[in-house]
């Protein structure tokens, strides 16, 4: 099945993204790329969400308002031939056990994805060791996230599980977690109508080089556990700079080896 969006894009808005990473650039690659639909998500923290992380602080605050600048660059890119949706990527909020996200903040944007693996940014150091306690740390975080009010704006979830800035390898805390954990929170999951973001650069990194190893990731287990429980998916690059989008090309393998439809898709990519 071919993949023609990308929901999980950093604009230069991003603190961790550059320069180059702009609307224009983006629309005018898409083709190339077979993208009809892009989506873009940079990070935030909501100001009326007491706690932002120094991470987020970075030359400025990455609030609500830093991340709506993009809004003029994507109302005045519309119509040349790729739909372009304007999302952010919202925060787990380790403090208040929920989303550092308003109710007000998600209704001025036109989806939203939430990441509860950030830990690098949001988890207390001491739950690294062991890889276990940090896979707990990310079920809670993920649960407390899809419990939260503003989870009624979830699209979907960002690269679930998938530790980043792990200090040690990213496959640890998911092959933590078993098999009927993945099928009680996706459960949950699919009950709120919320996709699983399959998250080409947590398979390949930036290497276009790595197809023949994406089927030996051990996401592959969590999704496949996803899809039984009914889960629906969007795919996204995470990409922070032009070239990073070129994982897409990945996509369809993926989708293949998982068996995925049309239907499986969240609805928003196929509007």
């Amino acid at each position: 099945m071919n993949i023609t969006h990308d929901l999980h894009m950093h604009s230069y808005l991003s603190f961790c993204g550059k320069d180059e990473a702009t609307v224009e650039n983006y629309v005018a690659q898409a083709g190339a790329l077979g993208l009809t639909t892009l989506g873009f998500t940079d990070h935030v923290w909501d100001d009326a969400c007491p706690g932002m992380p120094a991470w987020y602080q970075q030359g400025g605050r990455q609030n609500v308002d830093h991340v709506l600048q993009l809004r003029s660059a994507v109302e005045a890119c519309r119509g040349r031939g790729v739909r372009i949706l304007h999302g952010c990527e919202a925060e787990y909020d380790y403090a208040a056990r929920s989303t550092a996200l308003s109710m007000a903040a998600a209704e001025q944007f036109d989806f939203v994805i939430a990441s509860s693996s950030h830990t690098g940014n949001t988890m207390p150091k001491a739950f690294y060791d062991p890889p276990r306690r940090h896979a707990e740390f990310m079920l809670q975080a993920y649960e407390d996230m899809l419990k939260s009010e503003v989870s009624r704006y979830f699209t979907a979830m960002a690269h679930p599980f998938h530790a980043v800035l792990c200090p040690y390898g990213h496959e640890l805390p998911i092959e933590a977690i078993t098999d009927d954990e993945y099928k009680r929170i996706f459960d949950l999951t699919a009950k709120k109508g919320i996709a699983v973001e399959i998250n080409i650069k947590c398979l390949v990194g930036y290497h276009a080089e790595r197809t023949d190893e994406i089927l030996l990731q051990p996401h592959m287990r969590m999704f496949r556990i996803a899809k039984d429980r009914g889960c629906r998916f969007i795919f996204g690059t995470d990409c922070h700079w032009m070239s990073a989008q070129n994982v897409i090309l990945h996509a369809a393998t993926v989708a293949d080896a998982l068996g995925l439809t049309e239907e499986d898709l969240h609805p928003i990519v196929r509007e």
